[in-house]
């Protein structure tokens, strides 16, 4: 091994472009992408450590100093992710076998950090949902940077709940004017929650309302009471896939300034 020691070095952080000669003949320097031997020449691997905490990872091709993602709920994609829609991703191939459904994800765009629920709908798409508070904007003019998913229940800053906007359509009649409007959603365990509270005026005396859904749901998994106008018992049904009716249990919304319910809904994906 003596033949093969490096003379040469100097205090300081190497860089890619440094040489250090061996004793007997040949040269070693630094190279982000592996070790290779040929031609006398070494390339040594060499990464900066960066940040504390800081962890090794590969992309197939070289090594990079990256957060420590694992120990967040969190696991790097190194992947493109480029825009076929406001709610739809192509992603590299074999997306059905690596992104469970309704996981979820994150990535940086448009100098936001957005946060959605994934699903794999083809072999190198994911359709994603977050009501109203994301999007996916165009990445040929908004790249998508710093991607992540997650399998875990609650990794690091993924909000509890998403905000959206229903299409609220009564039995009869149409709604003039919406006082009142609070919806939001989450997912867990391919279960969708909704909490809902909406209040308006409407031309006329519906027996119900429909109010559609931000997924699409398969059955009814549970049912609870709701409100509506304000004080009257109300139910929930279940107009799978994609809307809930909500009626009071006898009657209909009697006249009223304002018309509307509010309650929770919970059923599977």
């Amino acid at each position: 091994m003596d033949d093969a020691k490096i003379s040469g070095l100097t205090a300081g952080t190497p860089t890619a472009t440094d040489t250090f000669p061996f004793q007997r003949g040949g040269t070693a320097n630094f190279s982000a992408s592996g070790s290779s031997m040929g031609a006398g020449t070494i390339l040594m691997p060499y990464v900066a450590p960066g940040t504390s905490g800081n962890v090794l990872t590969s992309n197939g091709t070289i090594w990079t100093s990256a957060a420590n993602s694992a120990a967040n709920g969190w696991i790097a994609v190194t992947d493109t992710w480029t825009y076929a829609s406001p709610s739809t991703l192509t992603v590299a191939s074999g997306a059905q076998t690596k992104y469970s459904d309704y996981c979820k994800i994150m990535f940086d765009q448009h100098g936001v950090t957005k946060k959605f629920y994934g699903k794999a709908t083809a072999n190198t798409t994911l359709t994603v949902y977050a009501g109203t508070d994301f999007v996916v904007e165009n990445t040929a003019i908004y790249p998508i940077t710093n991607i992540y998913y997650s399998n875990a229940a609650n990794p690091i800053g993924f909000p509890s709940s998403f905000n959206y906007t229903p299409a609220i359509t009564p039995s009869v009649g149409t709604y003039t004017s919406i006082r009142y409007l609070d919806m939001y959603f989450s997912v867990k365990e391919k279960i969708l929650k909704l909490i809902f509270s909406f209040d308006g005026t409407c031309n006329n005396t519906p027996d119900s309302f429909t109010v559609s859904l931000p997924i699409s749901v398969s059955v009814i998994l549970l049912v609870f009471p709701c409100i509506v106008n304000t004080t009257m018992a109300g139910r929930i049904i279940c107009n799978a896939p994609s809307s809930i009716i909500i009626s009071p249990l006898t009657g209909t919304f009697a006249a009223a300034t304002f018309q509307g319910a509010s309650g929770i809904f919970e059923c599977k994906l």
